[in-house]
């Protein structure tokens, strides 16, 4: 079925009009994506976001833990239990994961004692919702220098009313402050 406009020679079919009206959507809903912005603050300086957490601190861990490199946070043994790591293969315990670690090609395991620095408090706002980082460097393990996200080594729970406040304290269950 054709639609005959101006001659025979400009023939839109209703699969071009089709095709016309899907790719005005696409580039309509683009637009709308770009004016979700994200920004992320540095408020190491700012001690209103410091909590337990304390630039320049370290934390010694007192549990072994994974490392995600793909997304570079630092996530306890429980972590599958979260909605965030349904997305990919997640190990129940670091039994499984020991037992074939090449299935799960982005999990690292860091080992008990390592000692973490905090480096940077992030304060990070989009249109969705806002919340507080934590990014710590490892100072010492086959990972020295590395820095990664500390924030699910925290009190926080991503679905807790009171997650920035949270946050921003050590979770005394994987974390030693040292003197």
């Amino acid at each position: 079925m054709s639609v005959e406009l101006t001659t025979k020679k400009n023939l839109i079919t209703s699969f071009d009009l089709l095709r016309y009206i899907l790719m005005s959507l696409f580039l309509f809903n683009l637009q709308g994506c770009l004016w979700m912005m994200t920004s992320t603050k540095d408020v190491a300086n700012d001690s209103r976001y410091w909590g337990g957490f304390k630039p320049g601190a370290e934390y010694q861990l007192i549990t072994d833990i994974y490392i995600n490199k793909k997304y570079g946070n630092l996530l306890p043994e429980t972590m599958y239990n979260n909605y965030v790591t349904k997305a990919y293969p997640w190990p129940t315990s670091f039994v499984e994961y020991l037992k074939d670690p090449d299935k799960y090609p982005d999990l690292k395991i860091l080992n008990k004692g390592t000692v973490i620095r905090c480096e940077q408090i992030l304060f990070i706002d989009n249109d969705v919702r806002s919340l507080i980082d934590i990014r710590g460097v490892v100072l010492n393990d086959i990972y020295r220098n590395n820095i990664f996200s500390m924030r699910f080594l925290s009190m926080g729970a991503n679905d807790s009313p009171e997650f920035n406040v949270r946050c921003r304290m050590p979770n005394p269950v994987y974390l030693k402050p040292l003197p």
